[in-house]
């Protein structure tokens, strides 16, 4: 039996300022300054009670071994309880199960934190009049953010050693967004920017807890350093009417420190956090939102008028070096939780004239590590599912009442998480190519085959909603 206790308050406050104004008649310009401050505090504690046999004391009770083969509904019943008989003419007495108390030193903390941060932002449109916003012209969105964060943790390990943390950063975040328009529907985007991923309360901690749903223990990681992101991206923008958009990016990503979800080699069957030394993430996105009217030239009253598509496609190659980490197969690996690829479509109609829509969505997610292995255990991977959502809905009595149905997760994908043994198999033609593209490996030697090991396997349910909504 586990109970927990999380109190914690959060207080924050921001201003922002805009100033405009104009330089040498021609360039049209925004200057923008603010600041934040946000303060938050926990106190965890957690209590954990279990059965354990009524144990031999000096000798005088030895436990009723026979107690442990009964079924769910009897074996913790009030009569297996304690001291089941007493020792009687020399023989030793014979105890059941006694309720006890499990709580460690590690199983309360207490945290707080301080972000104070400040930017200073331009906003220059250079190449033309103030009002003319159809020739072409150059827009540089530049600045800089500084934050200063303090973070503090007390807590104790298992043993009872203390851990007090004090950590005190200042980091200077440079941002660059350069928009060059070819003219009002088409724009080149350069951008650069530098962020940051802290790891949380959570994540320090070192509490553990047994998650019943991966049957690991989690627990945290008092080392743990923040991870700081280089971010770069070239995109092409195509605006082709109101709402719409084709776009196409390419992005690389510089990653210092990133914290990982890892399997611990030191404790068997549990899950920690890891700072890894640096990882890449590049690739390409596209992207499209059209109306059908737009792409087969039909006048405003048609059908494809009132029907919209748009889908999604990134796909991101994922690089993290592992050539001197003991036991692993190859020099690299993708980063923990990085897919290789991530793909959205939908389609959405909208009748104005009876007042109803209907949308489809669908989403699949490349298989990816959901925690990285070591030198006892090979990573476990997540395999790649499919999500097709539908809704639809319904206006009346003159749009104060509103009618929704909703049907998600349609095809009920099973959730498999798996440790790869690798097959010696080879994919040809359209298999290869689409492994080679999206996967990044013609023979997938990451997927899940028949060789390979699932660990455990969840199906989640089609879930089926209905709800009516009404202003008064």
């Amino acid at each position: 039996m586990f109970f927990s206790d999380n109190k914690e308050n959060s207080t924050s406050a921001k201003v922002d300022l805009t100033y405009p104004f104009v330089l040498a008649q021609k360039v049209k310009s925004e200057f923008k300054f603010g600041g934040m401050t946000q303060l938050r505090n926990r106190d965890f504690q957690a209590r954990q009670l279990g059965y354990t046999k009524y144990g031999i004391v000096g000798g005088n009770v030895t436990f009723d071994e026979s107690l442990l083969y009964l079924s769910e509904d009897k074996i913790f019943a009030p009569e297996n309880m304690g001291l089941l008989k007493p020792a009687e003419g020399g023989n030793p007495g014979v105890g059941g199960f006694k309720l006890t108390d499990g709580t460690k030193f590690s199983d309360s903390y207490t945290a707080q934190s301080q972000l104070h941060a400040a930017y200073l932002m331009m906003d220059n449109r250079f190449g033309r009049s103030v009002d003319d916003k159809d020739k072409k012209g150059l827009r540089l969105i530049w600045g800089v953010r500084a934050e200063y964060f303090i973070q503090q943790l007390n807590a104790h390990k298992a043993d009872n050693t203390p851990i007090n943390l004090d950590t005190r950063k200042l980091d200077i975040l440079p941002s660059l967004n350069a928009v060059y328009s070819l003219n009002k529907k088409q724009n080149l985007r350069l951008c650069y920017s530098q962020t940051l991923n802290r790891p949380e309360y959570r994540e320090l901690a070192p509490f553990a807890f047994y998650d019943f749903t991966t049957n690991f223990v989690v627990s945290g990681n008092d080392s743990l350093q923040r991870a700081k992101i280089q971010n770069v991206d070239a995109r092409y923008e195509l605006y082709p009417g109101k709402g719409q958009i084709v776009s196409a990016t390419l992005f690389y990503k510089h990653f210092t420190n990133p914290i990982e979800q890892v399997s611990r080699p030191d404790v068997t069957s549990e899950i920690s956090y890891k700072n890894v030394d640096q990882a890449q993430n590049y690739g390409i996105e596209l992207e499209a939102r059209l109306l059908l009217s737009t792409l087969f030239d039909t006048d405003t009253s048609s059908l494809f008028n009132k029907v919209t598509v748009y889908s999604n496609l990134a796909i991101i190659r994922s690089v993290v070096d592992v050539s001197d980490v003991v036991g692993a197969i190859e020099d690299t690996r993708p980063l923990q939780g990085q897919s290789p690829y991530v793909f959205n479509a939908g389609l959405n109609y909208l009748n104005p004239r009876y007042n109803w829509g209907m949308s489809v969505n669908v989403n699949r997610v490349g298989r990816r590590i959901a925690i990285v292995g070591n030198i006892n255990e090979p990573d476990l991977w997540e395999n790649a599912r499919t999500f097709v959502d539908v809704q639809l809905t319904k206006t009346f009595w003159g749009d104060r009442a509103e009618f929704k149905l909703n049907v998600s997760n349609i095809l009920a994908q099973r959730q498999d998480f798996y440790q790869n043994n690798r097959s010696d198999e080879s994919a040809k033609g359209l298999g290869g190519l689409f492994n080679t593209v999206f996967v990044g490996d013609k023979n997938n030697r990451s997927g899940l085959n028949n060789s390979d090991d699932v660990v455990w396997s969840t199906r989640f349910g089609r879930t089926i909603s209905a709800s009516l909504s009404i202003k008064f």
